[in-house]
């Protein structure tokens, strides 16, 4: 078969051939309503060849439209591929159609792509393996990405923060649930509802405001008298868990003149606060103040009193804040002196902070769930090492931690490039510069710290 690339526009190609023809198109059907088909057939990395099922299309409306040619929407083929997915464990690749089964002839697709043809009626398509990262590709209109996100396996697709735009329309959502959760790679298109403006008599005119919550509920329609004072005052004030609303973005004019759509402004709840106290003998060493979720506070150093002993802290303190709390330190009296009771004390060295020695009867049982814990940045404390069963004589403990391990993604195009795991401290990895045709790396944003 003779195809020939030939440019159509700035952001897409259209390969042009003799005879019927399928061609990607950005516009909509008008006139012709004759149905044609398409046969895709998916390729598996192994050769294997499996049929996806008949793409029933009709004829798009296309200006310099060839005679013979049939046009078929990328918006089609995206949806045709979302409804008839490989076999489990593979997904679409849209990168790449080609007509032949050998692949001797294609062409490469981007997602921006709007014109492209073939002069069969076979179509095929690559399905890779499943890597468990989906693209979730918004559109503003046909052949125009809105939005890009590569979203986990399972994880909540995030919806655009800000809404597209058409002169004359309001927008009316993407046709996904907010928390709906990634499963396979999409491809969405906006609604759009025509902004309304009604004559009233004497060339008075309704316009219709819009507010969405922004919280998953639907939006509330307030239908005033164009040039005429708006009252607000039926708008419910939205509400949205772990938020505040702080109004309407834009602000509500005074008048209206045209159709317009307003959007639910919050702002993230501050957390809520508690009180930890330090107690001995009925008085209070120290009080803090934590948010919730924060670390509890380095204990205070207590000053043991005359024939006692401290015993650490009741009850045994936590490790992050969720509520007041009262920790009473436990003192343990000593024997009378008559009985000449010998005391050891036990240090402890390691991490960030110097921790108070502690004096212990000599000869008494350790318990390792009262001693203090060290902190140290960048590590997590597992404990103290050689802990004897009991204080036979003056001793030094020595902290001992783990490092810290963290991710590190870099992406490209939306694509992960590479991961790495490296600990707190250590030389950022990284990876080889990306490759991208036409164009030159410059780095990375952000700047990798060393």
């Amino acid at each position: 078969m003779n195809r020939i690339l030939e440019a159509a526009t700035a952001a897409a190609c259209m390969l042009s051939v003799m005879g019927p023809s399928a061609v990607f198109a950005e516009e909509k059907p008008a006139g012709d309503t004759k149905e044609h088909t398409l046969e895709v057939t998916y390729i598996y990395p192994d050769g294997t060849a499996k049929a996806a099922g008949e793409l029933k299309y009709k004829s798009m409306e296309k200006e310099n439209a060839k005679e013979g040619m049939t046009y078929l929407a990328m918006e089609d083929l995206q949806t045709f591929v979302m409804k008839n997915r490989p076999d489990k464990g593979f997904e679409a690749d849209l990168g790449e159609v080609w007509f032949e089964k050998d692949k001797k002839e294609g062409t490469k697709l981007t997602l921006e792509d709007t014109d492209v043809s073939l002069d069969t009626d076979n179509l095929y398509l690559d399905a890779d393996k499943d890597d468990g990262n989906y693209d979730i590709v918004f559109y503003q209109a046909p052949g125009k990405v809105f939005s890009q996100e590569t979203v986990k396996a399972g994880d909540k697709i995030p919806l655009p923060e800000k809404d597209p735009g058409k002169d004359g329309y309001v927008f009316d959502g993407w046709d996904l649930k907010e928390g709906t959760k990634a499963e396979q790679n999409l491809y969405l298109y906006p609604k759009w509802t025509q902004e309304t403006a009604q004559a009233q008599g004497d060339g008075v005119r309704n316009v219709t405001l819009t507010f969405d919550p922004e919280n998953g509920q639907p939006a509330q329609v307030l239908t005033v008298k164009a040039k005429e004072a708006v009252d607000a005052s039926a708008i419910a004030e939205p509400a949205k868990e772990g938020f505040v609303f702080k109004g309407w973005d834009p602000e509500i004019p005074a008048t209206a003149d045209a159709s317009q759509q307003f959007h639910a402004v919050y702002e993230k709840e501050p957390l809520p606060e508690y009180t930890i106290s330090w107690e001995m003998d009925g008085q209070v060493i120290r009080t803090d103040t934590v948010q919730e979720g924060q670390p509890t506070p380095q204990a205070p150093d207590v000053s043991v009193p005359d024939g006692y002993v401290f015993k650490g802290w009741d009850p045994e303190i936590r490790t992050n804040v969720t509520e007041n709390a009262v920790y009473t330190a436990k003192l343990e009296a000593l024997p009378d002196e008559s009985q000449a009771v010998d005391m050891v004390t036990i240090s402890f060295a390691g991490g960030d902070q110097e921790i108070a020695p502690i004096t212990v009867v000599k000869g008494s049982a350790i318990d390792e769930s009262t001693l203090p814990k060290a902190v140290k940045t960048g590590y997590t404390f597992t404990g103290w090492t050689n802990v004897p069963a009991t204080a036979d004589r003056d001793l030094t403990l020595t902290a001992a931690f783990t490092k810290d391990e963290y991710k590190i993604v870099y992406r490209s195009e939306g694509s992960v490039v590479k991961e790495f795991t490296a600990g707190y401290g250590d030389a950022t990895p990284r990876p080889e510069a990306p490759v991208r045709e036409g164009y030159e790396f410059q780095g990375w944003n952000p700047q990798v710290a060393a």
